[in-house]
């Protein structure tokens, strides 16, 4: 816990070799924690949970606790061992429909050796009603939508390539298969390409196109084919020295599959905490430690004189 706005170095000496850690300063407050650890989605009932117990410290009302992790709770079985019960997985039907991987695609900086790359890091921030608001009325979703623009901001950059705009979007296929529990060992991807002749077509038209791609791809056969293929996978990788699994891990994270990677953390509701926060944002980042780190960020109104810890 400290009382600073500055970012640190995960799993450094700085901090003591933790892979999260908790900051604050006035009114505002942030954990950060490695993407090694979970992903967005998955950390936001711990963040949700922290916010609940800080504010029934702060206020000593007593906030209804339903949809909240609170101490002491049992943790689910489909959380703590099998996520899928009742599913058989070595039985389990081929999809109708697999996408093959585009092995050729706009890669930026390519032609660029590593140490003269932009690193610039930039933050685009839209009112989540909106964004919503949009998609509805459009055949869209927040990952299409964002993947769709950067697409067209891709081709304003580089508009003499004609190899195709590739983006990756992350699949919770657990929720897929209907569990909603935070634990995301088996979150994957769908591939959206858009063609260079796209571009050309209106937005509305292209949240369309890269939409059905994507359902064609988060069909119930296939997320039972990418589980069943991540548990095989995991149980031939555990007779493996670890130094040989570490390599291996390195390989694949390493591969560059396509142009841009879009994942959308679903803020959901706070329940009876959303009057005491002013604003929610998660980020994320490379860090020095290899791996994208991630902070969850939450602001209290004007009216709080400051963090109390």
């Amino acid at each position: 816990m400290r009382n600073t706005w500055k970012p640190i170095n995960l799993h450094s000496s700085e901090a003591n070799y933790h892979v999260m850690a908790v900051k604050y300063e006035g009114r505002r407050m942030a954990v950060e924690i490695s993407h090694a650890m979970t992903d967005g989605t998955g950390f936001l009932p711990y963040f949700k949970s922290l916010l609940y117990c800080y504010l029934s410290f702060k206020t000593g009302l007593k906030f209804n606790s339903d949809g909240f992790r609170l101490p002491g709770d049992e943790i689910p079985k489909t959380e703590t061992e099998d996520p899928f019960p009742g599913l058989d997985l070595d039985h389990t039907e081929l999809p109708i429909y697999q996408k093959q991987p585009t092995k050729d695609f706009i890669k930026f900086g390519e032609t660029l050796p590593a140490d003269a790359r932009d690193r610039s890091i930039f933050y685009l921030k839209l009112p989540e009603d909106m964004v919503m608001r949009y998609c509805k009325s459009n055949d869209g979703s927040p990952n299409v939508l964002i993947a769709s623009l950067f697409s067209k901001a891709a081709r304003d950059v580089d508009q003499t390539s004609e190899r195709p705009f590739v983006s990756i979007i992350a699949i919770d296929n657990k929720a897929r298969l209907g569990n909603y529990d935070s634990y995301r060992q088996f979150a994957f991807n769908g591939f959206v390409d858009f063609p260079k002749k796209l571009n050309h077509e209106p937005l509305d038209r292209i949240l369309t196109m890269a939409r059905g791609q994507l359902i064609l791809q988060t069909q119930p056969e296939n997320a039972l084919q990418t589980v069943k293929n991540s548990r095989d996978g995991f149980e031939q990788m555990k007779p493996l020295p670890l130094a040989q699994k570490a390599a291996i891990g390195r390989q694949v994270l390493g591969s560059h599959m396509a142009t841009t990677s879009i994942s959308y953390v679903k803020s959901r509701s706070f329940g009876p905490l959303d009057e005491y926060i002013e604003e929610y944002y998660v980020l994320g980042e490379p860090s020095t430690a290899g791996c994208v780190s991630m902070r969850y960020h939450a602001s209290f109104p004007c009216w709080w004189e400051h963090f109390t810890t």
